[in-house]
């Protein structure tokens, strides 16, 4: 579908020269009409005052009853050719005068007043309008016969001058039809311009009244709104399949909090389970609990602000996980020290990452291992932080992309990443060449402001 600019393009010009066009042909017939009931009117009108001169001149004398009737009809002022109305008399030139011959036995007697040498002006003595040429141009000439004298007289004047009074006549009227096309012009324009943006009302209404309908079909919009509605489209997509991601991950957190609770409580109402490890299962439900109300945080589309200082949390960390590492017989080493600067991330999005790596490094490490937690300079902007461990690693194939899917023992992952893709961090999975086990490399931006606890 072709957009809305070249649509409004293409009607509005077409809408002007169908106008114009109209407005042309109107102003010329108007016109022609003008031209032919006054200018034929006033020649005929001309011809005839002139006759009456003629008739009224009783003198026998010929050629004076001849300069009579030129002194009178020049006193009358009936010889200037251009406008045809009344006009001053200053404001036309002495060339602009129109042509009268009067004839006599077919020899013509005189010429606007004076007596014909040799050739003279206007050769067809027929009665009533004709056309001449005279010199080279074509007149329009009006004879008529007076039955006193018995003389013909011819008055005439040039097509220029028609063409001028046609001229004028176009441009009157064509000032007069704007004053009408001009506001129908601008009406058609309003419709031309609605039609081209009902696409636009019908979508606005569409996403109003129906926001869970779907979209119109992309080929059918104009190019203008293709992209607003793919946009659309896979914004919807990518709600849709959040909402579905998020129905199933705390569906498969709920079954395993309900499988682990059953479990412990099957073993104290039998006595088998230790107060040590039962205050170890609670621990785990809690962890669970707290990383289902961070990825509840995290769909929200607000963004929580802060900084902290990475290592600090990060002996933190180490120190919640100490009896938990102590109980499985696990080492915890921090390296780095406090002064490597701030991270932009909230303290509570920074505990949650440094406890879901710690506790997942410890549950995977066989006993007598070690978990190395490490925090330094990226020298990018950044502070990396990396936590290594004994245990057996990633499978083969495992992606991040995947821990969705499924999480068993993997939540706390999915937890790490969904808060570095918010914070604009990174997550990178290895291969441990110390330990033999996994590597999780995490990178964080800095602070641009250091943290009260960083300063102390």
């Amino acid at each position: 579908m072709r957009s809305i600019r070249t649509n409004l393009i293409l009607w509005l010009t077409a809408l002007v020269l169908i106008t114009s066009s109209l407005g042309f042909a109107n102003s010329l017939f108007t016109a022609k009409n003008y031209y032919h009931q006054l200018a034929m009117g006033s020649l005929a009108q001309r011809a005839r005052t002139m006759l009456q001169l003629l008739n009224e001149s009783d003198s026998s004398d010929i050629q004076r009853v001849v300069s009579l009737t030129a002194k009178r009809f020049d006193q009358l002022d009936l010889v200037v050719r251009a406008p045809w109305g009344a006009v001053e008399r200053n404001t036309v030139h002495n060339d602009q005068r129109v042509q009268y011959q009067i004839w006599k036995d077919d020899h013509c007697l005189s010429v606007n007043g004076v007596p014909c040498d040799s050739v003279p002006v206007f050769t067809n003595i027929d009665a009533g309008f004709a056309e001449q040429q005279v010199n080279g141009e074509l007149w329009t000439t009006y004879t008529l016969y007076s039955v006193q004298h018995q003389m013909f007289l011819t008055v005439g004047y040039p097509h220029a001058l028609g063409r001028g009074m046609m001229e004028n006549a176009m441009w009157a009227s064509w000032g007069t039809q704007m004053l009408l096309i001009t506001p129908f012009t601008l009406f058609i324009c309003s419709i031309i311009v609605g039609f081209n943006l009902r696409p636009l009302r019908r979508l606005s209404k569409h996403l109003k009244n129906t926001p869970n309908k779907a979209l119109p079909d992309v080929t059918t919009m104009p190019e203008e709104l293709q992209s607003t509605v793919m946009a659309l489209q896979n914004n919807r997509t990518e709600l849709m399949e959040t909402q579905q991601e998020r129905y199933q991950i705390l569906s498969q957190l709920s079954d395993k909090m309900r499988s682990r609770l059953q479990r412990c409580q099957d073993q104290v109402h039998r006595a088998s389970m230790s107060t040590t490890k039962l205050h170890s299962q609670l621990a785990q439900l809690e962890m669970m609990v707290t990383n289902g109300r961070m990825l509840n945080e995290l769909n929200r589309p607000e963004t929580i602000a802060g900084i902290s200082n990475l290592y600090r949390q990060a002996a933190m960390s180490c120190a919640r996980f100490y009896q938990y590492g102590l109980a499985r017989d696990v080492r915890l080493t921090l390296r780095g020290n406090a002064h490597l600067g701030d991270v932009a991330l909230p303290e509570v999005m920074v505990q949650s990452v440094l406890d879901n790596l710690v506790d997942n490094a410890i549950k995977v490490s066989p006993r007598g291992s070690e978990v190395i937690i490490s925090v330094r300079d990226g020298h990018d902007g950044r502070l990396v932080v990396t936590v290594a461990d004994g245990g057996p690693g990633f499978d083969e194939g495992f992606s991040l992309e995947r821990i969705s899917e499924n999480f068993d023992g993997r939540l706390g992952l999915l937890v790490v990443n969904r808060v570095l893709q918010r914070y604009c961090g990174e997550i990178s999975l290895g291969e441990s060449r110390l330990l033999g086990g996994a590597h999780v490399r995490c990178l964080m931006p800095l602070a641009s402001q250091p943290s009260a606890v960083s300063e102390s």
